[in-house]
Parts: C-alpha cells; structure tokens; sequence
C-alpha cells in the first residue's frame, strides 16, 4: 500500500523526463504522458543483495528511447538494464521502478538496441528478411576460490554468463558462441564463413564483428 501511495505522487508530480546526476525529475506532468509512464511501469526493483561484481549493463543510468508496444511512439528516459533481474530499471531518486517488457516493443540507446521477444529483453545484434540474431545478456553467481585459514572467505560474484540465438521463422533456437558453433550455422558455406572470418579477423566477442558475419551469410542460415 505503501508503494502505491509513492507510485500515485510519483505519476502525479511527474510531466517530463530532463537528466539531472543520473535520476529523473518531473513537473507539470500532462495526462497522456502521466498513462503512459504509469502504464509501462510494472513495480518497484527488489533490494540488491550484497555480492560482488557488476549487475549492470552501463556504469551508469544512460539516456534512451522507449519504444511503446503497438505504435511508433516513444519516450526518453535514463535507464539501465539490470543483468541479475533481466529488467531495464528507471531510477528516480530514492525509488527504483521496473519497466514492464509486455507494453514496450523494445530500448534504444545510441549504440545498442534491446527488443522484446516472449516478454523478455534481448540485445539485438542484427535483423534482416530472414532472421535475427539475439543476446540473451544475463549473469551466473560463482564462487571464488579461496585457502580457508589463510584467505578470508571471499563473497559470492556476478560473472556474464551471456547466451546467443536465432529467431528463425517463429522459432528461437540456442547456439554457442564459438566459431565452430557459428561455423555450423550456415549451410554448405561452413569454408567460405571460416575464410571470412580470417580475412576480416573477425572476434565473437565483437557484437560489431557478429554482425557483419550473419549480415554477409543472411541467405545461408541453416
């Protein structure tokens, strides 16, 4: 109840979003745009736990354009994407507030794009007729090693643990990110791919580099 009550000022005090350290700050906010934040808003973030290493995509809140599900408007605010939780996050001062990924058809920062697919956020890597190559941006906790007795037991950490597919034809099918993997994708090409690679040295590890491989091989995918 009590984070309804802060929800309903946040929505009443709110007009536009203008960036100030990071956090949102809201005046004379008019109706239409008062529904619309309320609407793409699904509650507020859980406390962080106490583990080591990064849960966010950028060092800090970055400006970006909400794409809104089922039309071509949009709003901008600083947001960040929270790997632990899979949930893009708007911070205004004290309070953290979840973007809801059923009303919002995806987020657009300067150089990276997350769309939406099954109500879940995906970095898109690239898009054309046939397919698009997504990344599943995410973190597993691991456990560092220590010498008990010597070493004081270390906390749990945060390492990426990001995962890669295809949407094909309504289906979104898993691959490794190696370069036999990718090599194996694309039918009867499986030489020609691997000489593309050498020759523009591509790296997996480049989004960039990915993207010019499916984009050159887009009539080859198996």
């Amino acid at each position: 109840m009590g984070f309804q009550k802060s929800l309903v000022c946040f929505i009443l005090l709110s007009s536009f979003f203008t960036f100030s350290q990071n956090n949102i700050n809201f005046t004379n906010q008019l109706p239409e745009f008062q529904r619309i934040v309320t609407d793409i808003v699904k509650g507020k973030s859980k406390k962080n736990i106490e583990i080591d290493g990064n849960r966010y995509y950028f060092k800090k809140n970055t400006k970006a354009k909400i794409i809104l599900r089922g039309n071509k408007n949009s709003i901008t605010a600083p947001v960040n994407y929270n790997y632990v939780d899979q949930v893009f996050e708007m911070v205004n001062k004290d309070m953290i507030l979840e973007l809801d990924p059923s009303k919002i058809d995806g987020v657009q920062f300067e150089d990276d794009y997350f769309t939406v697919y099954n109500g879940t956020f995906y970095k898109l890597i690239t898009e054309n007729e046939n397919f698009s190559v997504l990344k599943f941006v995410s973190v597993v906790l691991v456990k560092p090693d220590y010498v008990p007795g010597i070493e004081d037991k270390p906390n749990l950490r945060y390492r990426r643990d990001d995962q890669m597919f295809t949407l094909k034809d309504g289906k979104l099918r898993k691959f490794k990110l190696n370069k036999k993997a990718i090599f194996s994708l694309f039918k009867n090409k499986e030489s020609e791919v691997k000489k593309y690679f050498k020759s523009n040295k591509i790296s997996i590890r480049d989004d960039a580099d990915l993207k010019l491989v499916f984009d050159n091989f887009k009539n080859d995918l198996r």
